[in-house]
């Protein structure tokens, strides 16, 4: 298998061509539980609510941002997830990276400023750049 690094990976072997992959993390997490990670890596106080399919349709039905198209993605995985059907871990995803996935800690501390309440995105990228160049810094000294 070869991949190719631009803006997406392709799957170039023949052999592969076609195939289906399921790209997981390493674990299964529960919503409570991501949130308890969440607060933890990045110190905050995010809370967890369970909401009905009618609550999140209403919910996303407001955001502007959000097209049918999105939302019926969003809804359809949220189906999935109450009926749970996505607590599968494969390791699709280790084959074709070549390399553990990164774990969810590591994946909220790493962009943990992208979510932080009332931040907007510009916002956190000038942070993430800022603390990078901080770390590269320090790494120099």
């Amino acid at each position: 298998m070869q991949l190719r690094t631009n803006s997406s990976m392709h799957i170039c072997d023949d052999h592969d061509h076609g195939q289906t992959v399921s790209l997981t993390g390493t674990h299964a997490h529960t919503g409570p539980a991501l949130v308890e990670i969440l607060n933890a890596t990045i110190d905050t106080q995010i809370q967890f609510q369970e909401v009905s399919l009618d609550q999140m349709r209403e919910i996303l039905g407001k955001n502007d941002k959000v097209d049918q198209t999105e939302q019926a993605i969003f809804l359809g995985y949220l189906c999935l997830l109450k009926a749970n059907k996505l607590e599968t871990v494969t390791k699709d995803l280790r084959a074709i990276l070549g390399r553990d996935p990164t774990d969810i800690k590591a994946f909220f501390q790493a962009n943990r400023d992208s979510f932080r309440p009332h931040r907007s995105h510009a916002q956190a990228c000038a942070l993430k750049e800022a603390r990078r160049e901080q770390q590269q810094q320090q790494q120099q000294q």
